[in-house]
C-alpha cells in the first residue's frame, strides 16, 4: 500500500528579510543608546550619594574627636621654628590619621605606631614618610570611607609627598590602597593666609587645635573637608600623576574645581579641591552637613567659606 505524505496546512515557514533584520537591529541599537546613558547616570548618582555619605562620616568623626579632646585634630603635626622643615623632630602625620579610632579603624591606628599620634604631649618624629615600615603599612590599608567611588586608581601613581620630598623616596612609589579623596581645609591662600598670631584661618593647619567656639563665622558657613584628586599636569589636567596618602595634611583653597590647561600652577594642583563629578565638588561643613560646591564658585565666596573667623557675608554657591 502506498502512503502519500501528509500535507501540512497553514504551517508555512517565513524567514526575516534583510530589510526587516536591519530594522530590528536599528531598533535595538536605538534602545541601547537610550538606556545606556540612563544606566550610567544612575550609577554616577549612586556614587555621588556614597561620596556624600563618606564626607558626612568624616565630619561626624571630626566632631567625635572634638568631643573627646575639646578641639579638632591638627591639620598635620609639622615642624616648628627655628627649623620648620626638620623632618626628624615631628611626626608630620595628618588629621585623617587622628580620626582612625573614631572611624572604627583602631586596628589600623595601632598598627601605624602610637608615637605618631602623641601630639600635643609628644611631637613624635621622625616624619612618618621617612619610615619605610610605616609607609608600607599605610599604603597597604584599604579604608573605603577615605575613597570616592567616582575616582579610580589607574596604577603606578606616585605619592604627593614624593613631589614634596623627592630626596626621601622616588616619585614612582605607588600609593596603592592607602590613598584618600578627602582632606580638610586649612584656609584660602592669597585671600586670608594667617591671623595675627600666624595661624591659618581655616580649621586644619600645622599643629592646629581649633575648637568649635573658635569658628565664629558659623559652623554651617565654614568648610571642613572636601574632595581632592592629586597632582596633575597643566597639559593633561584629568590625568593624575600623584595621589594623596590618608596620612597627608590639609590643603588650601588657593585653586578650586578645575585645573585649566595652560594655567601654570605646577605642583599647586595637588593643593586644590577637585573631583570626578561633573561640575561640582562634594564637601562637608563644620556643622556636619554635606553640600555640593560648583566649580565656578566666586573666589570671594571660597575665601568666606574657607575661613573660620573672617566675618564675611557669604553669597550663593
Amino acid at each position: 500500500m502506498n502512503y502519500q505524505p501528509l500535507r501540512r496546512i497553514g504551517c508555512h515557514q517565513r524567514a526575516f528579510t534583510i530589510v526587516e533584520l536591519l530594522v530590528a537591529m536599528a531598533i535595538v541599537s536605538l534602545l541601547i543608546s537610550l538606556i545606556l546613558p540612563a544606566v550610567q547616570f544612575a550609577r554616577e548618582s549612586s556614587r555621588v550619594v556614597a561620596c556624600q555619605n563618606h564626607l558626612r562620616q568624616l565630619a561626624l568623626a571630626c566632631h567625635s574627636y572634638e568631643g573627646t579632646h575639646r578641639h579638632f585634630p591638627p591639620g598635620h603635626v609639622g615642624g616648628v621654628e627655628p627649623a620648620p622643615n626638620d623632618l626628624t623632630q615631628s611626626s608630620w602625620v595628618g588629621h585623617l590619621g587622628f580620626l582612625l579610632p573614631h572611624l572604627e579603624q583602631t586596628a589600623v591606628y595601632e598598627s601605624l605606631s602610637p608615637a605618631l599620634f602623641g601630639w600635643p604631649f609628644d611631637p613624635g618624629g621622625p616624619a612618618w614618610f621617612i619610615s619605610p615600615g610605616i609607609r608600607t603599612t599605610a599604603a597597604g590599608v584599604l579604608i573605603p570611607v577615605f575613597q570616592c567611588p567616582s575616582d579610580v586608581l589607574v596604577g603606578g601613581e606616585g605619592t604627593i609627598l614624593a613631589l614634596q620630598y623627592p630626596w626621601v623616596f622616588p616619585d614612582t612609589q605607588p600609593v596603592l590602597n592607602g590613598r584618600t579623596n578627602y582632606l580638610g581645609c586649612d584656609g584660602v591662600s592669597r585671600k586670608n593666609t594667617e591671623d595675627a598670631s600666624g595661624r591659618n584661618l581655616g580649621i586644619f593647619f600645622s599643629r592646629s587645635q581649633v575648637r568649635v567656639q573658635d569658628i565664629s563665622d558659623g559652623l554651617s558657613s565654614t568648610l571642613l573637608l572636601g574632595e581632592v584628586l592629586g597632582n596633575a599636569s597643566r597639559v593633561a589636567p584629568d590625568t593624575i600623576t600623584h595621589k594623596h596618602s590618608f596620612l597627608c595634611g590639609a590643603v588650601s583653597l588657593i585653586h578650586f574645581g578645575v585645573l585649566e590647561i595652560g594655567n601654570d600652577i605646577g605642583p599647586a594642583s595637588s593643593q586644590m579641591f577637585r573631583s570626578r563629578h561633573a561640575g561640582f565638588v562634594n564637601a562637608a561643613f563644620a556643622d556636619g552637613s554635606g553640600r555640593k560646591i560648583v566649580v565656578n564658585t566666586d573666589v570671594d565666596v571660597l575665601a568666606a567659606i574657607g575661613s573660620r573667623a573672617g566675618s564675611e557675608v557669604i553669597g550663593e554657591f
